[in-house]
């Protein structure tokens, strides 16, 4: 690993906030990271392969629509995004 990842990978392993990096879809997420914090905070315990954790799945939600609305954020951000990169390359 270059001095770089190791930073960032101490960086997110350090960090004293929840941190998640995986997708989100409609029915379920599947997780690519998770940094120790947010298994503390989600319940977890520490062993766990992060793959195992999946604190946005629909069943972790008391209220449905609010998991539709963060989905539904999510893909307003990406399609916002992928306009941004069009209108840019347009020019």
């Amino acid at each position: 690993m270059d001095r770089r990842a190791a930073a960032f990978a101490r960086l997110f392993e350090g960090v004293r906030e929840g941190a998640y990096i995986g997708t989100l879809g409609p029915e379920n997420t599947s997780t690519i990271a998770a940094n120790p914090h947010l298994k503390l905070v989600f319940g977890y315990p520490t062993e766990v392969p992060e793959q195992e954790i999946r604190p946005l799945d629909g069943e972790r939600f008391v209220d449905p629509q609010a998991r539709v609305a963060l989905t539904t954020f999510g893909e307003a951000v990406r399609l916002s995004e992928l306009s941004r990169v069009a209108s840019k390359a347009a020019h």
